[in-house]
């Protein structure tokens, strides 16, 4: 129901940001209407401007991309047919759309036809489209493809700049000096240069490219930054002091140094003896303040509760001694400066140690290598990723001084910006920003409008900084200095929901904003709804680590949901993905419908895990453990007493010897007997095939024969298998030969959907949910960690600086034999404190998604100490944060029901607990029909010029040739071609071709990848100036209770409106009648076109034709998928 009021109580702040002639920068909490205001800005601006074009919006998701530009479209659409909403706010959207169809008409733009010229998209999108404008010459890398995971390539590079370490000169001394850094153990160097490669816009801006030409003034540079900031920590100390204290303080150290300068006259406190008051904060004085910190801390960095000899008050100085403890003890009642004191005791000295800087010397040099090798990568692979095409658009801009060609066009035509979700921008992402404003000010004509919630700023793992815009709020961007507003109505949640924020949030949040820290003010709201049936925050107790009872309990708290308020949306928001996994497996067991969006990866389902050991048990005979788990997976499914009888007699010997041992099987149970013989049969034809075909195909032929596909419980486990072939055919390296390692790594970085219902019931994680709401949002896990963060190889911080010259502080890693390091150990404390702040803001953007009601779960248990009371949890989980939030009546509740803790110190009593597991398997085996064991088919036309060989050069080709038509055939020519041979030739090799066949089967692909190019129909196919084309296009058909899968090479609609699917064939033709060849191929591929002709046809009811087009032959064959049924073939 809606509140009293007829308009909200910041309308007037909503009116001034539709001012078209002022820079803005708004802050628009949840529920705020951010959305619509942003949509009413652009559609105010499109309605001045004399071409679409010069309004650019920016989002950060394709999701939020095409959710406004749906909404502009509407609105124009509504304005065009003069349909008036009722709703206030969107009359006013409607009058402003109206203002812009008005001048579209009257400068011809034609926007219902071409909607295209509305600039919407993220700033990736963005980064593309300059980055794409740029020169060819300048060999930037925006046409290639898109890598989504950057992981494999990653690990590749920083295994090859490891592998410098061999070579003699100042890398191989640099990698080596690193190696020694982390106990020349490879794999944590590995790592540790793959987080960096990950980050490398943050570091790869501030070192270049690595050249020092004067190491000593650098190293000064980076000193005196330092010394600012540790003066920067003084000014902390300095303003937590209590300042009717102060004198006596002085008077404290004073006697101190007196009191101690007879028999410890090197102690740092004398100098305080001829010190009248605090001293100056710069690090000239560090000695004196690390003295004051030592002389009122301990070394755990706590108050001394009493003095004495050591620390300056001997007996014989009573009054002295008194007049300390009695300034001590009144010093215990000031936390915050004792913390303050404590952080200035762990300081580093202001300069480097030499350890220190030999390694800094050595990453200067190696990160900027690993780039250029990376750069490398991406040229020979055809691919690049976001961060290279940010890096790229910024270069094509040029900089403040030296502004290209390029960014002076784009400055021409762009009149206005807006930026939605601003508190997510990187610095890469901010500098482009400012690069696109650089030179407006606020007599220009033009405006920066900045959209954004820092309490929403919850993205620091994509290097989002949320300092960015608290330092745009007080100092503006570039030349621009935006207006600030702040929006304060709530139009999303009941009063009682809004109510508790503003509570609840205050208290967790404070009242102060830092850039530096990451620290953001708590800006409360008003709720412009009332209270609807049920609406309210309400409270669960679980018990610690029972987390399977507290997942029945949440889906018995959906079904009830459900039941009760049938129309409603619920979603259970985690903030780990492991947190999810008890919850989904209770939600199917009550055969309650979900939909949750990568949150299990590929190698934590059983199906994936039988598949697995399958593939080992195949290309690795000695994996005892493979060959067991295959013979208790549900295809074979012996019982573990049959495993025993067939295992335990000798633990070192073949499995599949023991198999194939008759007087071992006979111990088996008749069962077992039955279901081993079934398996060793099949199996026997598996490995007597190894090598013979594709490893992806003997694995799926086999589990077929094993009747695996009726094993599987529902749709979901069949796309499971599916993916799990996917990307074991991408990994194979030859018909038996595979990775196992980076197969396991693989299937550990695949993340799952699971989709079932029509979504009303949602599993997220809370980083997933920002954006969205929910009628009922339920918050499990709450009181559980998360994986703690690793730490990198070199750590920077920046000091709050405007626009000044950057104040740069750098640390390399601790090393690995050392526990400790003050200047590293600081920069990480940075670090955990601005993710600690960023916990409280994913406790925020998580508790405001609820609409109606938010059910919190906390996981309790009995303090050992006091059972009266409750263990408070761990402080880096979020049930930490909401702690104080509890309701003093839920907690007594919960100590009178909570088990009573286990007495740590007697877990040695506890015995154990046996359980059988449940065993999934074929009720019964069917007897294998061995005569017709085989992998799916392979056709030998298809490679007709031999063997395995020929059959990797068809792969070769089909990947280019994909290739190419994403990027464009304008790009490619013989000498591109010729310039990718050694790309061509290590494709060839990983795919297993053989060695003294590989230059015949690279000069076959070249061949073929020339003829296309050369070829007018070829280049036709190829082009990218086609309507909805697709390259590599998978669908999936439905058979009975079965799917296939199949893949479109290439498919497109040409300019006279009929939709094309092409297959390649790298066939070629030696002698005989070209068109009985011709004939002889469409009979045999027009099944599969016709396949793929009637899938297409479902969702496009265009005219459909087919052909397959010979690279080779520079052919391109129609083929008639009707003329089966016309001459009965």
């Amino acid at each position: 129901m809606s509140m009293p009021q007829v308009r909200p109580i910041d309308v007037k702040v909503r009116e001034r940001a539709l001012d078209p002639l002022h820079s803005f920068i708004v802050q628009a909490p949840a529920g705020s209407g951010k959305t619509e205001l942003l949509i009413q800005r652009y559609l105010r601006l499109l309605a001045i401007v004399s071409e679409p074009e010069q309004v650019l919006a920016i989002t950060f998701t394709r999701k939020a991309a095409s959710e406004m530009r749906l909404r502009v479209e509407s609105a124009l659409q509504a304005a065009r047919n003069q349909i008036e909403p009722e709703a206030e706010h969107l009359q006013l959207s409607y009058r402003l759309a109206c203002a812009v169809i008005a001048n579209d008409a009257q400068q011809n733009w034609g926007l219902a036809g071409h909607p295209s010229r509305l600039r919407i998209g993220t700033i990736d999108s963005l980064n593309s489209r300059i980055a794409r404008r740029a020169p060819l010459s300048t060999g930037l890398t925006s046409a290639n493809s898109l890598l989504e995971d950057t992981g494999p390539l990653f690990r590749e590079v920083a295994r090859r700049t490891i592998a410098f370490g061999k070579d003699d000169g100042e890398l191989g001394d640099a990698v080596r000096l690193l190696l020694a850094h982390c106990d020349n153990i490879t794999d944590r160097l590995e790592t540790l240069l793959m987080m960096m490669l990950q980050r490398r816009d943050q570091w790869l801006r501030k070192i270049g490219s690595g050249q020092i030409d004067d190491p000593a003034a650098l190293r000064t540079w980076l000193e005196a930054t330092l010394g600012k900031l540790i003066e920067s920590q003084l000014r902390i100390v300095a303003d937590k002091i209590p300042h009717k204290l102060t004198d006596e303080i002085v008077i404290l150290l004073q006697d101190a140094a007196q009191g101690i300068k007879d028999f410890k006259p090197d102690a740092p406190v004398i100098a305080w003896a001829e010190q009248p008051a605090l001293p100056d904060l710069n690090i000239e004085n560090l000695s004196l303040w690390r003295a004051l910190t030592n002389t009122l801390l301990t070394k755990d960095g706590c108050w001394r509760k009493a003095v004495n000899k050591n620390s300056g008050f001997p007996p014989a100085r009573k009054a002295e001694k008194q007049h300390a403890q009695n300034v001590l003890k009144r010093l215990s009642a000031y936390p915050h400066f004792e913390a303050a004191l404590a952080n200035l005791q762990a300081l580093p000295d202001p300069y480097y140690s030499d350890a220190q800087w030999h390694v800094l010397a050595a990453l200067f040099p190696v990160l900027p290598a690993m780039v250029a090798i990376l750069k490398q990568m991406f040229a020979e692979h055809g691919q690049t990723d976001y961060t290279e095409i940010a890096q790229e658009a910024l270069h094509s801009l040029g900089s403040d001084d030296d502004v290209t060609e390029l960014g002076l066009a784009l400055d021409y035509q762009i009149q206005h910006i807006l930026v939605d979700e601003f508190q997510d921008t990187s610095r890469s992402q901010y500098n482009l920003i400012r690069q696109l404003t650089a030179g407006w000010g606020s007599d220009t004509g033009r405006s920066l409008f900045l959209v954004g919630d820092p309490m929403q700023s919850i993205y620091r793992f994509r290097e989002a900084e949320v300092g960015l815009f608290i330092e745009t709020q007080q100092h503006g961007i570039g030349d621009l200095k935006p207006e600030t507003l702040t929006l304060t109505t709530n139009f999303r949640s009941d009063q009682a929901i809004v109510d508790w924020f503003n509570r609840v949030f205050r208290q967790i949040m404070g009242e102060d904003s830092d850039a530096t820290t990451g620290a953001v003010q708590f800006e409360p709201s008003t709720p412009w709804l009332g209270n609807t049936p049920g609406a309210g925050v309400e409270w669960h107790a679980a018990a610690y680590r029972q987390r399977e009872e507290e997942g029945k309990k949440i889906a018995v708290l959906v079904a009830q949901t459900l039941n009760n308020y049938p129309h409603d949306t619920i979603a259970i928001l985690v903030r780990s993905r492991s947190h999810a996994r008890e919850v989904c497996a209770a939600l199917r067991d009550k055969h309650i419908d979900y939909t949750a969006t990568d949150l299990e990866n590929l190698d934590d389902q059983q199906v994936a895990q039988d598949l697995l050991a399958l593939t080992r048990a195949v290309t690795h005979p000695g994996d005892r453990l493979a060959w067991l788990a295959c013979l208790r997976a549900p295809w074979t499914g012996l019982t573990l007493e049959d495993l025993h009888a067939l295992a335990a007699h000798d633990h070192t010997a073949s499995l599949w010897q023991s198999i194939n041992d008759p007087v071992i099987c006979a111990r088996l149970s008749k069962d077992g007997q039955f279901r081993l013989a079934a398996f060793r049969r099949i199996m026997t034809a598996t490995l007597e095939r190894r090598g013979a075909i594709a490893l992806r195909e003997l694995i799926e032929g086999t589990w077929v024969r094993l009747q695996g596909p009726q094993t599987l419980k529902d749709r979901t486990e069949f796309e499971l298998v599916g993916r799990y072939l996917t990307l074991l055919g991408t990994l194979e390296k030859g018909a038996d030969c595979i990775d196992g390692a980076e197969l396991m790594q693989r299937l550990a970085e695949l993340p799952i959907t699971r989709s079932s219902g029509e979504g009303q019931v949602q599993v997220m994680t809370m980083h997933k949910a920002k954006g969205l709401e929910f009628d009922t949002v339920i918050l499990p896990c709450l009181g559980y960690r998360t994986r703690t963060s690793q730490k990198p190889v070199l750590l920077f911080h920046e000091l709050p600086h405007a626009e000044q010259e950057e104040s740069l502080v750098v640390a390399p890693i601790t090393p690995a034999a050392e526990k400790s390091e003050p200047l590293f150990d600081l920069l990480w404390r940075f670090e955990k404190n601005q993710q600690a702040y960023e916990l409280k803001r994913l406790l925020y953007v998580a508790t405001t998604r609820a609409r109606r009601r938010l059910h919190l779960f906390a996981q309790l248990q009995r303090d050992s100490n006091d059972m009266a009371s409750l263990a408070h949890p761990d402080k880096s989980t979020l049930l930490a944060e909401l702690w104080s939030a509890l309701p003093k009546n839920f907690v007594a509740k919960a100590c009178k029901t909570l088990p009573e803790p286990v007495d740590k110190s007697r877990t040695w009593e506890r015995k154990p607990e046996w359980f059988t597991i449940k065993t999934r398997r074929l009720r019964h085996v069917a007897e294998p029909e061995l005569a017709k064991f085989s992998a799916p088919e392979i056709d030998e036309v298809e490679f007709e010029w031999a063997s395995l060989w020929a059959r990797h050069v068809g792969t070769v080709v089909h990947l280019w040739l994909q290739q190419i038509a994403m990027q464009g055939v304008d790009h490619y020519n013989d000498a591109v071609i010729d310039a990718q041979r050694p790309a061509l030739r290590r494709k060839l090799k990983q795919l297993g071709t053989e060695k003294r066949m590989l230059q015949q089967a690279e000069n076959r692909v070249v061949e073929a990848l020339k003829q296309t190019l050369h070829d007018q129909k070829g280049r036709w196919i190829l082009s990218d100036q086609h309507e909805n084309s697709a390259v590599e296009m998978q669908i999936t058909d439905v058979c009975e209770d079965d799917f296939e899968k199949s893949v479109i090479d290439r498919t497109f609609v040409s300019a006279d409106g009929i939709r094309w699917i092409i297959d390649y064939k790298t066939s070629s033709h030696e002698g005989g009648n070209l068109q009985v060849f011709l004939a002889s191929e469409a009979k045999r591929y027009r099944p599969q076109l016709t396949r793929y002709r009637d899938a297409l046809r479902a969702t496009d009811d265009r005219e459909v034709q087919t052909a397959l087009y010979f690279p080779l032959l520079q052919v391109f064959h129609i083929v008639d998928c009707d003329e089966l049924q016309r001459t009965g073939e």
